[in-house]
């Protein structure tokens, strides 16, 4: 995936708290990265963590797995605390909050599940975590007992037999053998949000009129920016107005306003590669916050040019014989 992709690689530290901080500084203080949420989270987690002497003095530990199948990775560390994304914003999850004081610890199953086990007792017991709407949902618990000769086996409140247990464990991929799942830390902390833009060779007429834009090509989509999209509906039924809110660091897109020109709209490309980072801003339509994806070329974003046309219900048409892009400000957004 995407932002999964490696940047500068860091040399090997045993875990002492000096060394650790000497880790991820000598990576937080990179020039020419730009790093992933994840890399940020694990650095001010690890840093959090050594200055409370709050991990029993075993080595931190942080995994990556895409519970939901959804070709976004989650990350676990510590077995306390996952981080996922939603809508491209970085949010926690800690087994503490969820399973009061009882002693549970998170890991992911050898089948990518998240799994919630107790560290002590005499029972088997695991709780598969769902990550689901971007909130981490229990499902019914299900639980071994073993003991002096005496078993017993539960899913929720339903007794069920070893043989139907044994089929949870095996398809949820929970196993007493320790897992061998290597230690991310490097991984992760040298994770960035850089990813190439390639440039892309489609046409593209604006009401007919054909248009040169400095567009890209990202993970199959085409990227225009933004003010050039809003330069070429500019005075049709279709304008809207683009306004930088620095103070919180938002894009405010304003529909039947017309677009004030900054300079550089519908500047030709040097049709070179580039790299691309996700947009951090929000953004709002309307006084409302949407979620876009939006990518930063060049220090100028780019937009999914389907996205502003849903967004602004402007015809998007695409001619495969002659790859061209059309762009119709008299028609309505038809989806794909």
């Amino acid at each position: 995936m995407a932002e999964l992709n490696r940047g500068i690689e860091l040399m090997e530290y045993p875990f002492t708290p000096i060394n650790m901080y000497d880790k991820i500084y000598s990576y937080g203080r990179a020039q020419e990265t730009n790093p992933h949420p994840y890399a940020i989270a694990l650095r001010d987690y690890l840093k959090e963590v050594n200055d409370k002497d709050d991990n029993n003095g075993y080595p931190p530990t942080a995994y990556l797995a895409d519970i939901n199948r959804d070709g976004i990775m989650e990350m676990l560390v510590n077995g306390t605390r996952l981080f996922y994304l939603q809508d491209g914003k970085l949010k926690t999850y800690d087994i503490e909050a969820d399973f009061g004081d009882a002693d549970y610890t998170m890991e992911f199953s050898q089948n990518n599940y998240l799994v919630a086990q107790p560290t002590v007792g005499d029972a088997e017991a695991t709780t598969v975590l769902i990550l689901k709407d971007g909130k981490i949902v229990k499902e019914p618990e299900f639980v071994g007992m073993y003991f002096l000769g005496y078993t017993s086996f539960m899913h929720g409140d339903k007794e069920i037999s070893e043989l139907e247990y044994e089929k949870l464990k095996e398809f949820y991929g929970v196993t007493e053998v320790y897992s061998n799942r290597k230690n991310q830390i490097d991984e992760i902390l040298a994770m960035t949000n850089t990813i190439k833009a390639m440039t892309t060779s489609s046409k593209v007429k604006v009401n007919g009129i054909l248009k040169e834009f400095e567009s890209y090509n990202i993970n199959g989509n085409n990227y225009f920016k933004l003010r050039d999209l809003a330069q070429v509906v500019n005075k049709t039924s279709k304008n809207f107005e683009v306004e930088w809110d620095g103070a919180k660091n938002a894009i405010r897109l304003i529909s039947n306003k017309a677009y004030t020109p900054v300079g550089g709209e519908l500047a030709k490309g040097d049709g070179k590669t580039k790299s691309a980072q996700v947009t951090t801003s929000a953004i709002y339509k309307d006084g409302k916050e949407i979620s876009l994806t939006a990518y930063n070329i060049g220090g100028s974003n780019f937009f999914k040019l389907r996205d502003i046309a849903k967004a602004f219900d402007i015809g998007v048409t695409w001619d495969g014989p002659t790859n061209t892009v059309g762009i119709d400000t008299g028609k309505r957004y038809v989806a794909e």
